[in-house]
C-alpha cells in the first residue's frame, strides 16, 4: 500500500461524483487514505492492472459507456468527474439497462449427427490417401500422392457440395451451414500442405481451381481463407503473413456469406483482418494488425507492371517444395524402420519425437548453411532471386518444419537463446524466456538484437521487412529489444524497431518505427501502439504497494476466469485477457483487447485495443474524415458524406448536420440499421409481409432500399429524390448503383408531392422519409399529400412515416393529418442518448390488425425474425417502442 500524505487532500469540498471517483481510486489502486484529486493515477503508483480495474468499477458503478481513453486523456478523479458529468447527465439509463436484459430470440441448436458423421468422414478422406501411399513402394510417388490427393479432394468436395458456390445468407446449423461447415474444416485439415505452396504461382492457381480470381504477379502468403470461391484479387497485390480473408460473417442466430474484394498494386500486412463485405480498391497500402472492412479507397497512380515469376524462379520454387517433403518423407520412414518393432500405442509416439528431434536440426541446419543472413538496407522485388533464396526460401523451411521445432524448441526451453546465438543473432543469453521459437525465426539472424532478461511471449509477430504497392521488398534495420523489456501475446514489431531497456509492450500491440522515441520504462498499448500514463513500481516503491500487476509485469502466474455469456461473437484476432466478463449477446470486433477486469453489458459491440463501445449514433464530434462536400442541387445547403473512424459512413446537410444525419450505415454491419427509425420502418412489413411494390419518398443514403432489397429481394422498390446531388453521392459512397443492377429498385428524380399526385403505379407500402435539414418539406404535412398517397396505395396497403419532427405543433399537425386520412395509425416511439425515433404506421383497421396489440406485435415480429433472418431484433425493439393506437385527431402522444 501506499501512504499519502494530508496535505494532498483538498480543501475544496468535493461533489458527489467526485467521492465515487475518489473511493474507485482508493480500491481500484490499493491507496491506504484519499488521494488528491488533481494528481493523477500514474502519480499515485497506479499499474495497468489498477487503471482496468478502475475502468471496471466507473463502469458497474457510475457510467456503463465509460471508455479506457477517458481515464487515459482524464488520469486525475478533478479531470474524470469534469468529463463524466456531462455524459452522465444525457443518459436514459432506466429502459436502456431494463432493454438489456431481454432476448426473444428462437435460438437454433447444433445437430450432433450431422457433426460426427461429418468427422468421420473428414477422417476418412485424410486418411486413406496416406494407407495407399504406404503400400508403394516408391519414395517419390508417396511424396507426391499424399499431398495431391489431400488438395484435390477439397474442389472435389465443393462440386459435390453445389450451392458452397453461392453468396447466402441462412440460419445457423441449417443444412447449408453444414456444407459450409464441412468445406471449412476439410481446408483446415490441408493447411499444412498449402503452408508449402504459399507465396508461389502454384498457390494461386490452386485457389483457382477452388473459384478463386487471381490476377497475375499476386504474391499470397496467408492459408486463412474460410470461403476461396469469394475471393477477388487483381494483378500485382502482396498478401502477408498470417492475414485473415474472411467472407464469413456470423450474427445473432445466423450467418453470412459475400464476396471479398482486393483490387491491383495493393499491399497488405502481416495479421491483417478483412472480413464483413471488402471492396479494396486498387494501389491501397495496409499497415500489419489492422481490421479492414467495407469499401477502402485507392490512392491514382500510373499503371505499373506486375511482378510475374519467370519459369526459372517457378521451377525453383517446385524442386524446392519437392526436396522439402522429401526429407520429411525420408526421416518418417527412418523414424518408423527404427521404433516399429514397439507396441504401436508406443511406435507413433517414440516415431513422433524421432522426426521432430532430426527435424528440427535439419531445419537449423538449412537455416544456417543454405539461406543465411540478409542485407540490413534490403531492397529487392518480389520476383528476383534475392528475395527467392533469401526471403521465400527462410519462409518455406519453417512452414514446413514448423511441427518439428515447436515440438522440441517451445515452452521457454532454456537452450534456444544458445540457437539463436548459433545461428547469428546478436542476443545476450542470460535470462531470456522464448514462449515460441519459429517466430523469431522468421527474422534473418543478423536483423534481430536481444538484451538480456527479455521475456517474449506467445504469438509474438516479427515483420522483418515492409513490401510497397509496387512489390518491392524493403528491409528498414534491425529489430533491437533492450534489456528486461517485455513482448506481450500477438504484438507485432516491424522492421527497423528499437526498444529501449525495461520497455513492456501490450497484448495485440503494434509497435512501429514511429515509436522508437519511447524511453526507458514505458508501457505500449494499441494499434499503433502508444504509450500509457503507467508507472511500473521501482525498487524502493515496490515496499509500499501492492503486488497487483499482470501476468506479464512480475513473470508470475496468475490464474483468473473469464466468463462468456450467450449469444456472444468473438471475431478473428479479437484477444480476451483473464478476469473479463461477457455478459451476453455481446459481439468483438477483429483486433480487438479485452482488457483484465473488462465487463460488457448485455446486447454490447466493443472494438479497439484496448476496447471500446460501438455507439451507432456519435453526436459529440463531427466525422474525423470528410469524402466529399457538394452543394446541394436545390442550392440552399452543402450534401456532405462523411466517415468515423469506426466505419461508420454518414450522409448530412448542412454544416453541423452531422449532429443528426440523414443517413449512416455501419461498414462491418450493413444489413444492421445505425438508426432506430429504419429498424422500426420494418414494423411495416409485420402488416404487409407479401409487399410486392413499396414507394420510398426521400433517398438520403439509399440505406432502406438497399435493407428492403437484402431482406425482400423480390419487391420492386421505387424511390422518388429532388436533389440531385444526393442521388449522385449514394451512388458513389452508398453503393446505390449496385443495387439497382438488377432492376428491382428505380430511383426517380422528383417531388415527392408532384410523383403522389401523377403516377398510375400503386403501392403495398409507402414509406415517408423526406427531410430538409430536420424537418418534413412543410408542402408534404398537410392533408392533400397524405390524401395523394392514401389514393396509390393498393387494397390493404399502408403508410409509414418518419414522425421524429422538430417542435411538438409540427408533430401534432402530423399526428392530426394521419387521423383525418387514414382509418387506422399505430405510433411506435423509442429514444436512446442521441435518436428520438417516431414512426407512425397509417391504413386500415384490417391492415393493421397484426399490430394492434403489443402481443400480437411482438410475436410478428419474432416470425419476421425467423422468416428474412434479421441481423437484429426487432421483436424486443418493439416491446419497448409500442405506443398503441392514435385514436382522435387531436390526440398528442407524449413519447
Amino acid at each position: 500500500m501506499m501512504d499519502l500524505p494530508l496535505d494532498n487532500v483538498t480543501s475544496r469540498r468535493l461533489s458527489p461524483l467526485e467521492r465515487k471517483l475518489e473511493d474507485i481510486f482508493v480500491r481500484a489502486f490499493h491507496l491506504k487514505s484519499s488521494p488528491d484529486v488533481k494528481s493523477s493515477f500514474g502519480q499515485l503508483g497506479g499499474t495497468s492492472l489498477g487503471a482496468m480495474f478502475a475502468v471496471n468499477l466507473i463502469r458497474q458503478e457510475i457510467f456503463e459507456k465509460m471508455d479506457i481513453n477517458l481515464l487515459f486523456v482524464n488520469p486525475s478523479v478533478q479531470k474524470l468527474a469534469a468529463a463524466l458529468e456531462p455524459l452522465i447527465s444525457s443518459v436514459k439509463s432506466d429502459e436502456d439497462n431494463q432493454e438489456d436484459d431481454v432476448d426473444f430470440c428462437i435460438r437454433p441448436c447444433p445437430s450432433w449427427l450431422i457433426e460426427t458423421i461429418g468427422i468421420l468422414i473428414l477422417a476418412w478422406q485424410w486418411l486413406w490417401p496416406i494407407i495407399f501411399a504406404i503400400r508403394l513402394n516408391s519414395l517419390f510417388f508417396q511424396v507426391i500422392f499424399v499431398p495431391l490427393m489431400h488438395l484435390l479432394q477439397y474442389p472435389m468436395f465443393m462440386k459435390l457440395l453445389g450451392e458452397s458456390y453461392w453468396q447466402y445468407q441462412d440460419r445457423l446449423y441449417s443444412w447449408r451451414y453444414y456444407r459450409l461447415w464441412f468445406l471449412r474444416r476439410q481446408w483446415s485439415l490441408n493447411t499444412y500442405w498449402l503452408s508449402h505452396l504459399l507465396g508461389t504461382p502454384f498457390y494461386n492457381a490452386y485457389l483457382r481451381l477452388c473459384g478463386a480470381y487471381i490476377g497475375n504477379g499476386t504474391y499470397i502468403y496467408t492459408y486463412q481463407i474460410d470461403a476461396p470461391w469469394l475471393l477477388k484479387i487483381g494483378d500485382g497485390t502482396y498478401i502477408g503473413n498470417e492475414v485473415i480473408l474472411s467472407s464469413l460473417t456470423y450474427h445473432d442466430c445466423t450467418y453470412a456469406l459475400h464476396e471479398t474484394r482486393i483490387g491491383s498494386y495493393c499491399s497488405i500486412g502481416a495479421r491483417c483482418v478483412l472480413h464483413d463485405r471488402v471492396d479494396m480498391h486498387d494501389h491501397v497500402l495496409i499497415e500489419p494488425l489492422t481490421t479492414v472492412t467495407g469499401r477502402i479507397l485507392g490512392t491514382h497512380a500510373k499503371e505499373l507492371l506486375p511482378c510475374i515469376m519467370s519459369c526459372r524462379q517457378s521451377f525453383f520454387q517446385l524442386v524446392a517444395i519437392f526436396t522439402i517433403t522429401s526429407i520429411h518423407a525420408l526421416i518418417l520412414k527412418l523414424s518408423w524402420l527404427a521404433v516399429h518393432w514397439l507396441p504401436l500405442w508406443l511406435s507413433l509416439s517414440v516415431c513422433w519425437l524421432v522426426w521432430s528431434i532430426i527435424g528440427a536440426g535439419i531445419s537449423l541446419v538449412l537455416l544456417r548453411f543454405i539461406v543465411g543472413h540478409i542485407q540490413q538496407n534490403f531492397s529487392y522485388s518480389l520476383n528476383s532471386w534475392k528475395f527467392l533464396s533469401q526471403v521465400w526460401l527462410r519462409h518455406l523451411v519453417l512452414s514446413s518444419f514448423d511441427p518439428c521445432l515447436s515440438t522440441v524448441f517451445d515452452e521457454f526451453n532454456s537452450f534456444t537463446p544458445l540457437i539463436l546465438r548459433w545461428l547469428g543473432a546478436s542476443i545476450e543469453p542470460n535470462d531470456i524466456k522464448i514462449a515460441h521459437f519459429v517466430p523469431l525465426l522468421l527474422v534473418p539472424p543478423n536483423l534481430l538484437v536481444i538484451g538480456h532478461g527479455v521475456t517474449i511471449t506467445s504469438d509474438v509477430c516479427f515483420v522483418p521487412f515492409d513490401v510497397t504497392t509496387n512489390s518491392q521488398c524493403i528491409v528498414s534495420g534491425q529489430i533491437q529489444i533492450g534489456h528486461r523489456s517485455f513482448l506481450g501475446n500477438n504484438c507485432v514489431l516491424r522492421s527497423g524497431v528499437c526498444l529501449p531497456a525495461d520497455v513492456l509492450v501490450g497484448c495485440l500491440t503494434r509497435v512501429d518505427l514511429t515509436a522508437n522515441s519511447m524511453k526507458e520504462g514505458d508501457i505500449l498499448l494499441g494499434i499503433p501502439a502508444r504509450v500509457m500514463p503507467f508507472v511500473f513500481p521501482d525498487t524502493e516503491r515496490s515496499k509500499t504497494l501492492t503486488k497487483e500487476c499482470h501476468t506479464f509485469e512480475q513473470r508470475c502466474l496468475k490464474l483468473r476466469p473469464v466468463t462468456i455469456g450467450p449469444g456472444c461473437i468473438l471475431q478473428p484476432m479479437s484477444m480476451v485477457l483473464p478476469g473479463v466478463t461477457l455478459i451476453g449477446y455481446n459481439r468483438l470486433a477483429p483486433c480487438s483487447l479485452a482488457l483484465p477486469h473488462d465487463r460488457f453489458a448485455m446486447h454490447t459491440d466493443w472494438f479497439g485495443c484496448p476496447t471500446k463501445r460501438v455507439i451507432a449514433h456519435h453526436g459529440s464530434e463531427p466525422p474525423q474524415l470528410i469524402l466529399a462536400e457538394r452543394q446541394s442541387s436545390l442550392g440552399t445547403y452543402n450534401v456532405t458524406v462523411g466517415r468515423f473512424t469506426d466505419d461508420i459512413l454518414v450522409l448530412f446537410f448542412g454544416q453541423n448536420g452531422w449532429l443528426g444525419w440523414q443517413s449512416g450505415i455501419d461498414l462491418r454491419r450493413p444489413y444492421k440499421p445505425c438508426d432506430i427509425y429504419i429498424k422500426l420502418f420494418f414494423t411495416s412489413f409485420l402488416c404487409k409481409p407479401n409487399a410486392k411494390q413499396v414507394l420510398i419518398i426521400g433517398l438520403g443514403g439509399g440505406v432502406l432500399p438497399m435493407l428492403i432489397r437484402h431482406y425482400f429481394p423480390t419487391v420492386i422498390i421505387h424511390v422518388v429524390e429532388i436533389d440531385e446531388t444526393v442521388i449522385e453521392l449514394a451512388s458513389e459512397f452508398f453503393y446505390l448503383t449496385e443495387q439497382m443492377k438488377n432492376g428491382y429498385m428505380h430511383v426517380i428524380a422528383d417531388d415527392g408531392f408532384l410523383y403522389a399526385s401523377e403516377t398510375a403505379h400503386r403501392y403495398d407500402i409507402i414509406f415517408i422519409d423526406a427531410f430538409v435539414e430536420d424537418a418534413m418539406p412543410s408542402h408534404m404535412n398537410t392533408s392533400q399529400f397524405f390524401s395523394n398517397l392514401h389514393g396509390i396505395l393498393n387494397n390493404g396497403g399502408c403508410l409509414v412515416t418518419n414522425a421524429n419532427l422538430p417542435t411538438n405543433d409540427v408533430y401534432a399537425r402530423l399526428i392530426q393529418t394521419c387521423s383525418s386520412t387514414f382509418e387506422s395509425n399505430v405510433l411506435f416511439a423509442h429514444t436512446n442518448i442521441i435518436e428520438n425515433a417516431r414512426v407512425i404506421i397509417s391504413g386500415t383497421r384490417t391492415c393493421l390488425t397484426s399490430i394492434s396489440s403489443p402481443a400480437q406485435a411482438i410475436q410478428k415480429a419474432q416470425w419476421l425474425e425467423s422468416d428474412v433472418l434479421l441481423e437484429f431484433s426487432l421483436s424486443r425493439l418493439v416491446t419497448f417502442a409500442y405506443r398503441g393506437l392514435l385514436i382522435d385527431n387531436d390526440a398528442r402522444i407524449s413519447t
